[in-house]
């Protein structure tokens, strides 16, 4: 929830009003109930900002007339997601910001192709430098992360390591 305040902060700062625009915010997470949840953070952080949560198990329709009206955030799992970028209802070009939340259960639950499938809607790998601001956020950090952020991230890429947890196994060059 924390990555939500700075997101809101340079959204309010821009003008988006424009229907039919595309999102400037994705952020990925790999269950309903935690999409459910960071959208209603959103929302509770600023109601004038439009944000959508799209996950499976409910009509597509609905979702997709929220996506044709315009949006600031979206949230959703990825497989929804993925489902709607794919069809092209999604346009994920202009994002400024994504945002990988518990990356590791993603990966957990075989999201990992789905995942870069959708970072490939967004992200150039020739020009790292106009590409979305990215966070990832994972409890571990498996060698999957660091070859995804390597391969669509800025050259500035940090890792922060707030408990000091080295990943057993993981080659030199991913530390």
């Amino acid at each position: 929830f924390s990555f939500a305040i700075p997101l809101v902060e340079k959204l309010l700062s821009q003008s988006l009003s424009q229907r039919g625009r595309p999102p400037k915010v994705l952020v990925l997470v790999p269950t309903r109930e935690l999409a459910k949840q960071v959208a209603k953070d959103f929302e509770l952080l600023c109601d004038s900002l439009s944000v959508l949560c799209v996950y499976g198990g409910t009509p597509y329709w609905q979702q997709e007339q929220q996506i044709r009206a315009g949006l600031d955030v979206i949230v959703g799992t990825p497989g929804r997601t993925h489902d709607f970028a794919q069809k092209g209802t999604l346009n994920l070009g202009a994002l400024d910001h994504v945002v990988l939340d518990e990356v590791d259960q993603m990966l957990d639950m075989g999201f990992s192709e789905i995942v870069e499938q959708i970072l490939s809607f967004a992200y150039s790998e020739e020009s790292k430098e106009t590409n979305p601001q990215t966070c990832l956020f994972s409890a571990t950090l498996p060698v999957w992360v660091y070859k995804t952020a390597k391969k669509y991230m800025r050259d500035s890429l940090k890792k922060v390591d707030l408990i000091g947890q080295q990943v057993m196994g993981q080659p030199p060059q991913y530390r």
